[in-house]
């Protein structure tokens, strides 16, 4: 991956990358403690939010927030060209209190509703501020992105509340609803069986098509959003220990592991300042 421009602080970070020949395996499912708007520029692919998919075209622009785990499917063959920002909700709350601006963020349910296509806004000014971040010199790319954010969020919030948007269906409407199962007993004990008997579907058909659709196993979707809320109890001042119990892991030495292989540091040394 080639890092076209980047800037990164405990509040805002920000990326324009470039990948002439995209290797599939690099892209894999995650979520951040920011929100993100992310801008493909050039590809073939699709994205894929909580169960939802998302085939992509230049200047499609997604939206997600920090609870929900996302992946790009990627093709190969093309070079594949993006912009991601992620920011944190209290940066914008200092000048919005309300959080006006980010309700297209908080108010949908998780998987529904990320993606906005160029005919979602009334002209071509959320392009035009997102490569206003994107051009700008190194000493200006924070003063450009925050002048820029603030207006690109007012874009999107005009887009979201002008704009019906579709409903998944097929096999995504059956693994939509086993990921909001999941989302809604994260912190309880959970089983395959238990799972499938549910949602009267097969171990082998539920294993593909959760893959197909999230990126990841069913085991390392789970893993993740209890990892993922773990930390934010750690990062509210809870103890490490609690948090471990507290979000369905029942050995503290297997969330230990887990923890530092997935965030890079131990549960107990997680900082506020931690970044996406």
């Amino acid at each position: 991956m080639q890092k076209l421009t980047s800037y990164n602080d405990d509040a805002l970070y920000f990326h324009h990358a470039l990948d002439d020949k995209p290797n599939p395996e690099n892209f894999m499912m995650h979520n951040h403690l920011f929100y993100e708007i992310y801008f493909f520029i050039s590809g073939k692919g699709a994205f894929y939010v909580e169960g939802s998919e998302y085939p992509l075209h230049s200047g499609d622009l997604l939206i997600m927030n920090s609870n929900e785990a996302h992946y790009i499917a990627i093709d190969p063959s093309a070079p594949y060209e993006r912009f991601a920002l992620h920011f944190k909700k209290e940066l914008i709350y200092k000048i919005d209190p309300s959080g006006t601006l980010v309700r297209p963020f908080e108010k949908r349910i998780a998987g529904k509703n990320n993606l906005f296509v160029k005919n979602d806004f009334k002209d071509d000014m959320y392009s035009a501020l997102l490569h206003n971040i994107i051009n700008a010199e190194p000493a200006y790319r924070r003063i450009q992105a925050m002048t820029n954010l603030f207006a690109l969020l007012n874009e999107i919030s005009i887009a979201y509340n002008t704009t019906e948007k579709s409903e998944p269906s097929g096999n995504e409407t059956v693994i939509y609803s086993i990921i909001r199962y999941l989302n809604n007993h994260i912190r309880q004990p959970l089983s395959l069986d238990e799972i499938c008997s549910r949602f009267y579907i097969s171990k082998a058909q539920l294993c593909r098509v959760f893959k197909k659709t999230t990126g990841a196993t069913v085991w390392d979707y789970i893993t993740l959003k209890r990892l993922s809320a773990a930390q934010d109890m750690i990062l509210s001042g809870q103890p490490a220990t609690l948090a471990s119990t507290s979000c369905g892991f029942g050995d503290y030495s297997a969330f230990y592991r887990a923890y530092k292989r997935h965030f890079g540091c131990a549960p107990t040394k997680t900082s506020k300042q931690h970044l996406p």
